[in-house]
């Protein structure tokens, strides 16, 4: 930390951001320790974790890799340790994702059935999307949100094998060309983290490429189930944002 115009002192500069320097300045007044304090607090942090070549996948680790010991127990090189690691990081963010969606097109679901305090907020959304994913339009919304959602819930219990609908729709044409060549559009979501975790198992995948490969699978499965569906269905069932 150095001093700044940012900020009175070195003690309170830990960001590039004014507010956040006089928030953290105030939570230092108050006695509170902060994210900044608690990283201060970690330091040295492991150089083995900060390179990712460090692996506890299995009991017979924690394995890292040094100059006298260039592959863990299980054979693994630096390049596999730390693709298996991102591979689990990143099936984190797709789990999580599609947590979020499901409870979202179930809450759609339960609102268009009575059992919920919402309504259908924004149904001229809901008809635009319904009709991009073949839906009769003409339908009462209620309705309409109802298979819509079912439409969601069906993507993303397809098998990997399957490429999601979204994708196709809603992606580049140039990406999807690059995705094909690459063979990494995803199938449904919860099949890819199921595939994702096997891959990463101890001895069952070694290849890094593949296994990066495998985050792109994760993060374009995520990018338009997670985050383009649960946004559009937010908008649906709570209003599309306006300024």
């Amino acid at each position: 930390m150095s001093n700044c115009e940012l900020c009175p002192s070195a003690s309170t500069c830990v960001s590039a951001h004014a507010s956040i320097n006089q928030m953290y300045e105030r939570t230092q007044k108050m006695g509170l320790k902060t994210i900044f304090d608690r990283y201060q607090e970690q330091q040295p942090q492991c150089g083995f974790g900060m390179t990712g070549v460090c692996c506890q996948l299995c009991s017979h680790g924690p394995c890292r890799i040094t100059a006298n010991a260039s592959r863990g127990i299980c054979g693994a090189t630096a390049d596999t340790i730390v693709a298996r690691n991102l591979v689990r990081l990143t099936n984190h963010g797709a789990a999580a994702y599609a947590h979020h969606l499901e409870e979202v097109a179930k809450t759609i679901k339960a609102t268009a059935q009575g059992k919920t305090p919402y309504t259908i907020a924004d149904e001229a959304k809901l008809r635009e999307i319904a009709g991009i994913v073949g839906l009769d339009t003409g339908k009462p919304a209620n309705e309409l949100a109802t298979e819509l959602a079912d439409v969601i819930l069906v993507e993303l219990r397809k098998g990997s094998d399957e490429p999601l609908a979204l994708v196709k729709l809603f992606a580049p044409p140039t990406r999807l060309a690059a995705w094909e060549k690459l063979g990494v559009i995803p199938g449904g979501v919860l099949s890819e983290v199921r595939d994702a975790l096997t891959k990463s198992m101890t001895s069952i995948n070694t290849d890094p490429v593949d296994l990066l490969l495998t985050c792109v699978r994760l993060a374009i499965a995520t990018g338009y189930m997670g985050l383009v569906a649960t946004i559009t269905l937010q908008d649906i069932l709570l209003g599309t944002p306006q300024r």
